[in-house]
C-alpha cells in the first residue's frame, strides 16, 4: 500500500495503535510458538512483526524497514562487536541500493528539467488520432518513462497529461467518473506499474531480487533481467489495452486530444542544452549498464579483487552518472540540490530493509519455518508451482507495497523451492509484485489516478482483478520459457 494513499481514508489514533499492537502480538505469537530454538524465534518475530506492520502501514514503511538493523545484532551475537554493527549495516549499503539511487537521481535530473515530460508527449502525438490509439498512448508513454524513473513520479508527471487529454476528450461533459476518462488515468497507472517491470532500476522488487540473488551466488545482468522483464512488459501492455479499450469507442472526437497534446508540447519550447545532457548522460548511462557484466567479467580476469561483482559495476556506473548531472553545468547544474529533496530517499531504507529480512529469514533456520507454507507446491507440477506463487504474489501485493510483497516472497519461495527450482520462482514473484491493477491501495500509480475524481472505482475493481490474473497467467508462461534461455 503507497503512501499516497492515505489520503483516501480518514484513520482515528486509535486504530493507528491497534495496529502497532497487531504486529507486536504476531512478533510475539512467532517467538512463543518458536520458543524451543531462540534464533529461529528472534528472526520469525523480527519478520512477522516487519510483515504484518508493512501490510497494515502501521509506521512509515521506511521505519519498519528498519528492524533488521536492531535484529541482526541479537542474531549474531557469536561475532564481535565491530563484526556485528558491520552485519547489521551491510544490508542498508548494498550495491543495489547504489544503482537505485543513482537511477533515481537520473530521474530527477529529467523531471526537473521536463525531458519526461517531452518524451511522453511525442509518444502521445506519434499514436494517431483516433481514441483507441490515444489510450494505446497513455500506455506506452508512462511504460517507457517508468523504466528509468519511479513509477509514483511518473504517473504523477503524466496525470496533467492524462487529464488533458480526458477533458478534452469529451467537450462540455463534466468532471465524472465517465468510461473514457477511466480508462485513459487508469492507462497512464497500469502502463507505469508495466513498465518498471522491464529493467533493475525500474521498481524496487527489481532491485530486490537481483541483490537477493547477487548475495547467494546468482548474478542477474542488466541485459539478462531486461530479456525477462522487458518481454513481460512487450507481451502484457497489449493484454492490458485490450482490457481498457473496451471502454473506449474504435472512432470518435481524437482531433480534440491531440490539439491539447501539440498545444503542450508547443509551450515546452525548443530542447534547451540541459534537456540535450541530460539526455546524453541517460543514453551513456543505459549503455554502460547493458555492458556491466562482460565489464565485471573483463576485470576479475585482470586482477581485480574477489569480491567483485557485476552489481558493484552496476552501482558505480549509477553513482557516476549522478556525480556527473551534480557538476555539470557550472552554476547551474543538471542536478540542483531542489531536484534532490524529490526524491524519494526513503526507498533506499525500504530496500535495505528488504535485504536485511531475507538476512533474517534466510541466514538463520527461520527460513525453513516460514517456507512451509508453501513447502506443498513443492511436490505438484513445476509449472502449476510457479503460477500459484506468481498469483499469491499478485494477491499480496492488493493489500501490502511491491517493496514489502517482494521482501516477504523473495526469502520465503527460496527456503520453499531450494536453489534448484527457486530462480524462475522468484523471477515469476518479483514481476507479479508490481501488478496489482484492482485496487487503489495495490500501488502508488493506482492511488493517484483513483484520487482525481475522474476514476469509477468500480471499474478499477472489477477490471483490474482480471487483469491481476491475467498477470499471473502471462508472467508465468513468459518466465517459464524465457528464464531457462537467459540463464541456461
Amino acid at each position: 500500500m503507497p503512501p499516497h494513499a492515505h489520503h483516501l481514508r480518514a484513520e482515528s489514533p486509535a486504530w493507528s495503535i491497534w495496529r502497532i499492537l497487531a504486529g507486536l502480538c504476531a512478533a510475539g505469537a512467532a517467538a512463543w510458538a518458536l520458543r524451543d530454538d531462540p534464533k529461529v524465534a528472534l528472526a520469525c518475530a523480527a519478520a512477522a512483526l516487519m510483515a504484518v506492520w508493512w501490510v497494515l502501514e502501521a509506521l512509515p514503511l521506511w521505519t519498519t524497514s528498519l528492524v533488521p538493523l536492531l535484529a541482526i545484532p541479537l542474531l549474531r551475537d557469536d561475532l564481535p562487536p565491530l563484526a556485528r554493527a558491520q552485519a547489521s549495516l551491510s544490508p542498508y549499503f548494498d550495491p543495489y541500493v547504489g544503482v537505485f539511487l543513482g537511477g533515481m537521481c537520473v530521474g530527477a535530473a529529467m523531471q526537473e528539467h521536463g525531458l519526461h515530460r517531452r518524451f511522453a508527449l511525442r509518444i502521445l502525438l506519434a499514436c494517431g488520432n483516433s481514441p483507441r490509439r490515444v489510450l494505446a498512448g497513455l500506455l506506452v508513454a508512462p511504460a517507457l518513462v517508468s523504466m528509468w524513473i519511479s513509477n509514483t513520479a511518473t504517473t504523477a508527471m503524466m496525470l496533467p497529461v492524462a487529464l488533458s487529454v480526458a477533458l478534452a476528450a469529451g467537450p462540455g461533459e463534466a468532471r465524472r467518473a465517465d468510461r473514457r476518462g477511466t480508462a485513459y488515468l487508469l492507462a497512464i497507472a497500469y502502463g507505469a506499474s508495466i513498465g518498471g517491470v522491464a529493467t533493475k532500476i525500474g521498481t524496487p522488487p527489481n532491485a530486490q531480487f537481483a541483490g537477493f540473488m547477487e548475495q547467494r551466488g546468482v548474478e542477474i545482468g542488466f541485459v539478462q533481467f531486461l530479456v525477462v522483464g522487458g518481454g513481460f512488459v512487450l507481451l502484457f501492455l497489449p493484454v492490458a489495452w485490450l482490457f481498457l479499450a473496451r471502454l473506449v469507442p474504435a472512432e470518435g472526437q481524437g482531433g480534440l486530444a491531440r490539439d491539447s497534446l501539440r498545444a503542450q508540447l508547443e509551450a515546452l519550447g525548443p530542447m534547451s542544452r540541459a534537456e540535450r545532457d541530460i539526455a546524453l548522460v541517460f543514453v551513456a548511462t543505459a549503455i554502460l549498464w547493458t555492458v556491466s557484466q562482460p565489464m565485471a567479467a573483463w576485470m576479475e580476469r585482470s586482477g581485480g579483487p574477489d569480491w567483485l561483482r557485476t552489481a558493484h559495476v552496476e552501482g558505480a556506473i549509477a553513482l557516476l552518472a549522478a556525480v556527473v548531472l551534480k557538476l555539470a553545468g557550472g552554476v547551474r547544474p543538471l542536478l540542483p540540490w531542489r531536484a534532490l529533496r524529490g526524491v524519494p530517499w526513503h526507498t533506499l531504507v525500504l530496500l535495505g530493509g528488504s535485504f536485511g529480512l531475507a538476512t533474517l529469514v534466510v541466514d538463520s533456520k527461520a527460513g525453513a519455518q516460514l517456507a512451509l507454507l508453501f513447502g506443498g507446491l513443492r511436490d505438484a507440477p513445476p509449472l502449476a508451482a510457479l503460477f500459484l506463487a506468481t498469483l499469491a504474489t499478485v494477491g499480496l501485493s492488493a493489500i501490502a507495497s511491491n517493496t514489502a510483497t517482494c521482501g516477504v516472497m523473495l526469502a520465503v519461495l527460496w527456503e520453499a523451492f531450494g536453489a534448484g527450482q527457486a530462480l524462475p520462482i522468484l523471477y515469476g514473484a518479483t514481476i507479479a509484485a508490481s501488478c496489482d491493477f484492482a485496487l487503489p491501495a495495490g500501488t502508488a500509480p493506482n492511488a493517484i489516478v483513483a484520487g482525481s475524481g475522474l476514476v469509477s472505482l468500480r471499474t478499477m475493481f472489477l477490471l483490474g482483478a482480471c487483469l491481476d490474473v491475467a498477470a499471473a497467467l502471462v508472467a508465468t508462461a513468459w518466465v517459464w520459457l524465457s528464464v531457462p534461455l537467459v540463464h541456461g
